[in-house]
């Protein structure tokens, strides 16, 4: 925006007659710009999940708001798979913000603002199979059980190399919609799902011959984060301010808690009843978050180590 500098003088001089408050006010209108924040547009199936995240991106913004200014969040024109919009995200090509899980690969590319979304949920797996198969996951009892049946994953999601790095065997597809479809057609055996994600799937997938599991689950650190461009310090910072501030006043987790999603995953996983298999993330960074119970799910929290 071109601004003339004889009006400008003008401007001031009469708001110098109304004051300091005026004054400010001025300033305020040319200080702050609207932020435009273009977020990947997920796909219909998770559509459960995603009203939770864009609940907290605007409580998240709104705190922020007087500090950094008024903002817009924009989902993009279409649906962009995971590894797809890492990539558009480190060469800032038309996405300025998404949420993921991390690895110490997505946070050489993109930075991670240091926040776990889920309070650690993510890391708790449980498995979408065909109804059919119930009694292959009747007879699990050990991890070397599990590691003769296969699993599917999304192309180049982190829980990839989390459960090569296991000795779990897996099966990957691009299209994230398809591994339902392969599961189905017996491609593998099982599609590990953090409970945020199960119940919600299975809901909408309306299908009879696959179903949630109920026996086992797989445990590991996996925080989920917001994740900016390198570039983008005044993004990162609006958003660890505002998740700060939520944290600290309680609406961060009045939110959690309240979300029905979540408070329904975990009541129905009922993760005390299920077999347990703890899995080594090799792909986390660990840093001094680990360390603040606050930001963890205290009735289902791990020690790192």
């Amino acid at each position: 925006m071109l601004f003339n500098v004889a009006t400008v003088l003008q401007t001031l001089q009469a708001l110098s007659r109304l004051g300091l408050a005026g004054f400010l006010l001025f300033l305020s209108v040319f200080s702050f710009a609207k932020d435009t924040i273009i977020y990947p547009k997920q796909q219909n199936i998770t559509s459960h999940q995603n009203a939770y995240f864009l609940q907290l991106m605007q409580l998240v913004m709104s705190k922020t708001r007087e500090e950094f200014g008024d903002y817009e969040l924009i989902p993009s024109a279409q649906s962009i798979p995971q590894k797809r919009a890492v990539l558009m995200l480190a060469q800032n090509q038309r996405l300025d913000l998404m949420w993921t899980m991390t690895s110490k690969k997505r946070e050489q590319l993109l930075q991670a603002v240091y926040f776990p979304l889920l309070k650690g949920l993510l890391g708790h797996r449980i498995f979408i199979i065909r109804r059919s198969d119930q009694s292959k996951f009747n007879n699990i009892r050990t991890l070397d059980d599990l590691r003769q049946l296969v699993s599917g994953q999304g192309l180049g999601w982190p829980d990839v190399n989390i459960l090569k790095h296991n000795k779990l065997k897996v099966i990957e597809s691009p299209d994230y919609q398809n591994l339902f479809d392969m599961l189905r057609a017996g491609r593998f055996d099982y599609f590990p799902r953090g409970i945020t994600e199960a119940w919600g799937e299975y809901k909408n997938l309306k299908d009879d011959s696959l179903i949630v599991e109920p026996n086992i689950l797989l445990r590991y650190k996996a925080p989920l984060y917001f994740f900016v461009n390198k570039q983008n310090h005044r993004l990162h910072d609006r958003l660890m301010r505002g998740l700060t501030l939520a944290l600290e006043d309680g609406s961060f987790d009045k939110l959690f808690y309240q979300e029905p999603n979540i408070r329904h995953s975990i009541e129905q996983t009922d993760i005390g009843s299920r077999l347990v298999f703890e899995l080594d993330n090799p792909n986390v960074l660990r840093t001094d978050l680990f360390k603040e119970p606050s930001l963890w799910l205290s009735n289902v929290e791990l020690p790192f180590e």
